[in-house]
């Protein structure tokens, strides 16, 4: 008996126990690696990738996220999932798009298209500074001692939860007075091109909005907020040539990213269809077409990420 149809076998067994409704489910990455970094600790690598999209295909009926969220809800048969990922990274197009043609899968992408433009977002930026700083003084980042004895990717992380709730103005001087510190004027270019947005829109992945500086919306003012949405999706939709009409909200939680009673109005007002969290729990009938869940169980096993989304997939959120 072979390890991937065990695999399917308990795969059906916990679908049966955690998720007898048939409730869809969505799961979300940011990159897909070469190696595994310790910056990006929750990401796969292109293996870690190919061999988890074989074990989700035994348990589940992978479609579009439109498709999804559409239907729902199957009775009897595999449960739908979805694959998504966030920001949008170049290695998106370069490492994760081959396994997704290997595999006969689409996929939709989330961006934030200060990254097209720039070619870089704040929180890497973070990474390349830290780097920078190696052997130099932390008193760079104004936080006191907090970063005494931590390795470089905790620096990095401890510096992203610092930023990520500042208004975006505030975040971008901080940064900017790094960059002039440590003499930074460029950085690679990490996230996707506009020319490889339009592959992926024509190759048949769906591309999504997610505010164009990657904003957390409860952050910014309801007007600067509409527009990051606008400009965001403008800048997309002049791209591939088509509406968007999926979104994703950056951190992407509803009790401290968002005000549920404001920003998804805003995004209908937009015209989007459909937006997605990062509330672990599963999509049926019940849920709300602008709050949908999504979620990417932390276990670094195959097998383990398809059982645990499993559960995940029958629980309300």
């Amino acid at each position: 008996m072979s390890l991937l149809f065990l695999s399917s076998l308990i795969g059906k067994a916990a679908t049966f126990k955690f998720n007898p409704s048939g409730r869809s489910g969505v799961l979300y990455f940011h990159r897909v690696l070469d190696k595994p970094s310790d910056n990006y600790p929750d990401d796969p690598t292109i293996d870690e990738f190919d061999e988890l999209l074989s074990v989700l295909k035994n348990t589940f009926t992978i479609v579009s996220l439109k498709e999804l969220a559409s239907t729902r809800q199957v009775s009897g048969g595999k449960p739908l999932l979805g694959i998504s990922f966030d920001d949008g990274y170049r290695d998106n197009f370069t490492n994760a798009l081959p396994v997704l043609i290997k595999h006969g899968l689409k996929a939709t992408f989330f961006i934030a298209s200060q990254g097209t433009e720039e070619g870089i977002l704040w929180q890497d930026k973070i990474i390349e500074c830290v780097r920078a700083n190696a052997g130099g003084s932390d008193a760079l980042y104004g936080v006191g001692g907090a970063l005494d004895g931590l390795s470089e990717s905790a620096k990095c992380r401890y510096l992203m939860e610092y930023l990520k709730r500042m208004k975006v103005f505030s975040r971008n001087a901080i940064i900017k007075g790094w960059e002039k510190t440590l003499g930074i004027s460029s950085y690679p270019r990490l996230m996707l091109t506009r020319e490889e947005i339009k592959v992926l829109s024509n190759e048949g992945h769906d591309i999504g909005g997610h505010t164009h500086n990657h904003v957390i919306l409860s952050v910014e003012s309801q007007q600067d907020v509409k527009n990051e949405i606008t400009r965001n999706k403008d800048i997309l939709e002049e791209i591939i040539g088509r509406k968007l009409d999926l979104f994703c909200y950056p951190n992407g939680h509803p009790s401290f990213d968002l005000d549920a009673d404001i920003h998804p109005e805003m995004l209908r007002e937009a015209g989007y269809s459909y937006a997605f969290t990062t509330l672990d729990g599963g999509i049926g009938k019940d849920s709300d077409d602008m709050l949908l869940s999504r979620f990417l169980p932390h276990r670094r096993n195959s097998h383990l990420r398809a059982w645990s989304s499993a559960k995940i997939m029958g629980e309300v959120a």
